[in-house]
This record gives structure tokens, C-alpha cells and sequence, in this order.
């Protein structure tokens, strides 16, 4: 379920994960990772910081939706799916379980966010 004032999980929402990690890298490089603004008055900075804090809090947002699952095969299940970016089948074969179980389990925990 989602936290007071988070948007619902949606499978649109946990695959976009692994691509905002990445922007975060870049924003992080852009900013040079000292954390102090090279200047006050350096609108581009600024927006910068501000875009990779609200990235960031997506991140975090997703994070602890998994980290809320408590059974541990359908964390595992999403921590591969939307963390590592493996294929549902990859997933059935490292689990032992079949490709549809996986998708169940998915479509299960994203029916009660």
C-alpha cells in the first residue's frame, strides 16, 4: 500500500527504477559530487539539484515499497525484476518456479498497492 502523501505502485512506476538510478549517476557528475553550489545565483545548478532531489525520493518511494513486501520469494521476485532488470523467465529459472508464477506474484502485490 502506498504511504501517506506516495502516489500507488504501479508496474510502470518500478520499471522506470533502473533508469532513474541512472540519471541520478549523471545528475551526480554534472553536479560534481561536492554538494556546494558553484554559485548562488546558478539557475542551472540549482534545477539540477532539485530534479536529482525529486529522482531521489522516487527511488527511495520504490525501495520501500519492496522493502514492505514480506514474503521473502516476491521481494526476491521484484528486487530481480525492477532492481537487477531480469526477464520473467530468468527469474522462474533462478527460483525454480515458472514464468506465469512470477507474473502472478507481481500483478498480485500490484493489485493491493
Amino acid at each position: 500500500m502506498a504511504s501517506a502523501g506516495e502516489k500507488p505502485m504501479t508496474k510502470e512506476r518500478l520499471k522506470q527504477y533502473r533508469v532513474i538510478k541512472i540519471e541520478i549517476q549523471e545528475r551526480e557528475k554534472k553536479l560534481g559530487c561536492s554538494g556546494t553550489a558553484p554559485g548562488e545565483h546558478d539557475r542551472a545548478w540549482c534545477k539540477n539539484r532539485e530534479r536529482m532531489e525529486i529522482l531521489k525520493r522516487e527511488c527511495q518511494e520504490i525501495e520501500g515499497f519492496v522493502d514492505r513486501i514480506e514474503e521473502s520469494r516476491a521481494r526476491q521476485i521484484f528486487e530481480m525484476k525492477f532492481y537487477e532488470g531480469k526477464t520473467q523467465h530468468e527469474i522462474g529459472k533462478k527460483l525454480y518456479i515458472d514464468q506465469s508464477v512470477v507474473s502472478r506474484v507481481i500483478d498480485s502485490y500490484l493489485k493491493d498497492a
